[in-house]
């Protein structure tokens, strides 16, 4: 988020020149809540704009305020501690993994969905890197040659600088080359071994890769097995979820990739809140934020597979003219009775889509587009 965006989050005409003093200022600097609110986080010792950031009894404070207001409040308190520290906002993404696991083309599928087409990739010579600006800031991304020689070289040689600051660990394994998982494992030992000794933390994604829809799957659910049991005993401590992926199911890749790329988010929880809230609105079963890339921002916690699938496969599909510029929502009729309903929004740089599924009320599909109410918000924390 640049310095512009958070001067429309306080009560400020002007930015002070020394931005970490921002944080010895009072809460009611901030903006998003009334008097009330600020008197209650005031009396439960949350007085100061750094207080917000490491809430100790938050659950209590829960119970008298309204979350959104109080996810704004902190958000905006951390998005100012991260804009004063020293070190550039910038998020590290390491992806690694054996040479041939296909992290190359995951990597280039996720980041030019319109004009790629898997083929024959050579061999990266090293490292990689690709930029990529999501949530306001730039995202690296590390895609680390998984031959023999790199790899000694990202381990033994420089560990520090290939792995340390780490905000993000994508592992991907071939889960149709079985006889190179002890290979695959021993690597991913002496990755968690730097981690531990730098005391790095990141997130972890594991892509059990080439899980192909036309492979045997009787094997790749025996393989699945294996490979998520014993990757849970090496990265034992971490925070980690894996993901079945497979370049003929791109949905597969958007999925997994936003799975670890909302863990980079300062405003993550907040965007939860809003979608939560707007979810009971209109009750909703499910609801996701996703950008112009198929990336999911943000969902509620209950996850709707189909619809998911449907909104990556629409946007993906943009080029094809699937969502007219005349119309305002994409409606899938089920089955069931429910619908899944898409909602397309054009920014002044930027497009982004809403996805819900719901049935008990049909007002809402033939109301004002649900994602111009949300719109406020993704002006200000994501553009």
């Amino acid at each position: 988020m640049s310095h512009s965006k958070l001067l429309n989050l306080l009560n400020l005409s002007t930015l002070p020149s020394d931005l970490p003093k921002l944080l010895e200022e009072p809460i009611t600097l901030l903006k998003g809540a009334d008097e009330k609110d600020y008197q209650i986080l005031q009396k439960n010792g949350l007085k100061k704009i750094k207080d917000l950031i490491e809430i100790k009894n938050l659950e209590k404070i829960r119970q008298d305020i309204d979350m959104i207001t109080l996810e704004k409040l902190v958000t905006t308190a951390r998005i100012i501690k991260s804009l004063s520290q020293e070190e550039p906002l910038g998020k590290k993404v390491v992806i690694a993994g054996l040479d041939a696991a296909g992290k190359t083309t995951i990597i280039r599928t996720i980041l030019e969905p319109l004009t790629y087409k898997p083929g024959n990739e050579k061999p990266t010579p090293g490292v990689d890197n690709k930029q990529l600006d999501l949530f306001g800031f730039d995202v690296n991304i590390w895609d680390l040659g998984g031959q023999a020689i790199f790899r000694s070289e990202y381990t033994e040689k420089d560990p520090e600088r290939h792995f340390g600051f780490t905000n993000l660990f994508i592992y991907v394994i071939d889960i149709q080359a079985p006889k190179r998982f002890k290979e695959a494992f021993e690597y991913l030992k002496r990755i968690v071994a730097i981690f531990k000794h730098l005391e790095e933390e990141p997130y972890c994604l594991i892509l059990i890769h080439k899980s192909d829809p036309d492979y045997n799957q009787k094997d790749i659910k025996k393989r699945t097995s294996e490979i998520i049991e014993e990757a849970k005993k090496i990265l034992s401590g971490f925070n980690l979820s894996f993901h079945n992926t497979s370049i003929y199911d791109r949905g597969s890749l958007f999925l997994a990739f936003s799975r670890g790329i909302r863990e980079l988010s300062l405003v993550k929880q907040l965007l939860i809140g809003i979608l939560t809230t707007f979810l009971e609105k209109i009750k909703a079963t499910y609801l996701g934020l996703y950008n112009k890339t198929g990336i999911c921002l943000a969902e509620t916690m209950a996850i709707d597979e189909l619809l998911k699938n449907f909104t990556i496969n629409v946007i993906l599909g943009e080029e094809l003219g699937i969502f007219p510029a005349e119309a305002s929502k994409l409606i899938l009729s089920l089955k069931d009775g429910t619908f899944c309903i898409i909602e397309r929004i054009d920014l002044e740089r930027e497009r982004f889509y809403l996805a819900w599924k719901g049935g008990e009320n049909p007002e809402a599909l033939i109301g004002p587009p649900l994602i111009e109410e949300i719109k406020p918000w993704i002006t200000n924390f994501l553009v």
